[in-house]
């Protein structure tokens, strides 16, 4: 049953041995009305920057198989097949959606929650969301294709964010701005905007939302121009 289920947690899996060599991704799997619920976020490959929605779980004694929607049709396809070895660790295969044949080991390993993540049982503080180190992703609004990448740190002095943002562009070049203002008056503390001066005025050109469940940000950055982005990142792990 899935009120005592083994499957419930943040796992690393590593699909190993594929054509492009070992592909890497986040299971995030929680209980929601005695039910498995999930999302698959990519760190690496093809899709890397990218997360599913896992549309069922066929979740069998000691064996979990997770069904994704397949181009965009009703259809399930069910790709990723699990079994417990222990605790800590899952191992299984990874079906190749495109060919009936191609199948990869995958070993899964259960993440390390970080202390700083909750406050207060399950309420998260704001300061304790967004303080850290940050990947983020810049992407096309149509094609959603990465355009280009910055690292967003940001710090606590005297109980306020201070942070700086250092893009890196596909031809080699980099620029690192610092954060003039940050605004996180939603009192859920799941969005934050950044703001930055602009002719004697203060601009808000980035804002990002923290999904609790991913542990991941999303948002849009809007240029001077007016043209704007879509954003997506993570929080870096700690050395």
């Amino acid at each position: 049953m899935a009120q005592s289920s083994p499957w419930v947690g943040d796992w690393d899996l590593k699909v190993k041995d594929t054509p492009i060599r070992t592909i890497t991704a986040i299971l995030h799997i929680k209980l929601k009305n005695e039910k498995l619920e999930g999302k698959i976020q990519w760190t690496s490959g093809p899709y890397q920057g990218g997360t599913e929605d896992v549309e069922h779980f066929n979740d069998l004694d000691n064996e979990l198989i997770l069904g994704l929607g397949k181009d965009g049709s009703d259809d399930l396809f069910f790709p990723l097949t699990l079994r417990i070895e222990d605790d800590e660790t899952l191992s299984g295969t990874w079906k190749e959606v495109n060919s009936e044949n191609a199948s990869y080991n995958v070993i899964a390993e259960r993440r390390v929650a970080q202390s700083s993540d909750y406050s207060n049982g399950n309420q998260l503080q704001s300061s304790d969301t967004w303080v850290g180190v940050w990947g983020l992703y810049f992407l096309d609004s149509g094609t959603e294709e990465v355009l280009f990448e910055a690292i967003l740190t940001i710090d606590l002095e005297d109980n306020n964010m201070v942070g700086t943002i250092l893009y890196s562009y596909p031809d080699g070049t980099e620029e690192d701005v610092v954060i003039e203002h940050f605004d996180d008056e939603d009192t859920s503390g799941t969005e934050l905007r950044l703001g930055f001066k602009r002719e004697n005025s203060r601009d808000f050109p980035l804002t990002l939302r923290y999904d609790d469940f991913t542990k991941e940000t999303s948002g849009f950055w809007v240029e001077e121009q007016g043209e704007s982005y879509g954003v997506f990142g993570r929080k870096r792990q700690e050395d």
